[in-house]
């Protein structure tokens, strides 16, 4: 088992689709903790995986200033990385139920 914590922080411009309309920022916030279970099978490690996160987003619509939060608060999914060689690894990462998402990842270590 292997767990992680993170924080992160995104800032974008942004408007509404008129003409005219004036550019606002949009500031979302983030703290996440997850935890994933798998067992080596040769070169292949699948891994469940369980995240929960949460964090403020803000952003001014129609000149009022708003504050929400995301839809969903976990993650629940599964992933496999795959050891090629002693340098390589190539990771998949797929999350469906909850917040859904993907992800590939490429690692090299000398």
């Amino acid at each position: 088992m292997i767990g992680s914590a993170t924080l992160g922080a995104s800032r974008v411009t942004t408007r509404e689709d008129l003409a005219g309309a004036p550019r606002v920022s949009l500031i979302a916030a983030d703290a996440r903790v997850g935890a994933a279970l798998g067992r080596r099978v040769g070169p292949v490690s699948p891994y469940l995986l369980a995240r929960a996160f949460g964090g403020p987003v803000f952003w001014t619509l129609d000149d009022e200033d708003t504050v929400g939060s995301d839809r969903y608060h976990v993650q629940l999914g599964a992933g496999a990385s795959l050891a090629l060689g002693d340098a390589w690894t190539v990771l998949v990462d797929v999350s469906a139920l909850g917040e859904r998402a993907a992800s590939v990842g490429i690692s090299w270590r000398r």
